[in-house]
Parts: C-alpha cells; structure tokens; sequence
C-alpha cells in the first residue's frame, strides 16, 4: 500500500515505511506512519533512503509515546 492510499489527501513527504508481520509494506509519512504503527502490532518501521534517516526513530517513539496521535 503506498502513502497516497492510506492517507488521502495527505501533503507530506513520505519517510518511512511500514512492515506488517504478514510482510505488508506502507510507505508513509510521519504522522500517518506512526498512526498505523502504532495500530499494528508487531510492525516495523524502516527510513526511507536519503535525507529521511532519523524519521524510523522518531515514528517509533510517536506510536509508542501518544499511539500515533499527532
């Protein structure tokens, strides 16, 4: 599932993407990206490549930190 479809409408970049346990990809944006982290247990979340390196860490602590809320 790409960005656009889990989150229409959304402006920001994509960062990160989202591994299920079934090994169901999402790339996301950080907000969105923590909000289906958060909602997925066992899920795994990886930096896009280039200038989005540190975005894993932060999506992370969001979905842990408040459950994706942003």
């Amino acid at each position: 599932m790409t960005h656009c479809e889990a989150a229409a409408g959304c402006t920001a970049p994509p960062v990160v993407r989202i591994v299920a346990p079934s090994g169901t990809e999402t790339i996301a944006c950080d907000v969105h990206g923590a909000r289906l982290l958060a909602a997925t247990p066992d899920g795994r979340v990886y930096s896009l490549p280039g200038e989005h390196e540190d975005y894993a860490t932060a999506v992370r602590y969001a979905a842990k930190r408040d459950g994706g809320a942003a």
